[in-house]
């Protein structure tokens, strides 16, 4: 079980770090082949900054995913600075994490609600007429896999926290 586990993780991981790859390389491609068309042929591509924004839409929500997972996301954490005691700091750990998960859920909540709209209306794009619910289905996947690993995330740190001990390492007296 465990095993499967861990192979679906790594699947999703690889996954998601595979649609990023392709999304930076067709975002690139993109602007190339458009920047070629103005300037050389005089030309250009109805439609074409829509593709840039769908490719862009899964470099932003599934990158924001990745970044979540490894916690490499940009955070103004000043706090932790000042805090010194691993129980503490995991305390404030696990209350980030939970705020984020919360936040994250309300989120993807309303973009739920949004994407129900589009699908019912049947919304397409203005140049290329591509159906919209694949643009919010990029968004809700995304903000899906960030409350996920926020969620697992804070119950890490709650587990480190349990288990921390409650002695401090300079002999000092119990952690309140």
């Amino acid at each position: 079980m465990k095993k499967g586990l861990t192979a679906l993780w790594n699947g999703l991981l690889k996954a998601e770090h595979g649609i990023v790859i392709v999304c930076c390389i067709a975002v690139v491609g993109l602007v190339f082949v458009t920047v070629i068309m103005r300037y050389f042929f005089q030309a250009s591509f109805q439609g074409m900054e829509e593709l840039v924004m769908l490719f862009a839409f899964g470099i932003y929500f599934i990158g924001g995913a990745l970044g979540s997972c490894e916690e490499t996301q940009i955070t103004a954490d000043v706090v932790s600075i000042f805090i010194q005691k691993p129980r503490n700091i995991y305390r404030l750990r696990a209350f980030q994490r939970g705020v984020e998960t919360l936040l994250l859920g309300t989120c993807g909540v309303f973009a739920t609600s949004q994407m129900l709209v589009v699908l019912d209306s049947g919304a397409r794009s203005t140049g290329l007429k591509f159906p919209l619910w694949i643009m919010y289905t990029i968004i809700l996947v995304g903000l899906f896999l960030m409350a996920m690993y926020s969620l697992i995330h804070c119950i890490d740190y709650l587990c480190k926290l349990k288990n921390a001990p409650k002695k401090s390492e300079n002999g000092e007296g119990a952690q309140k």
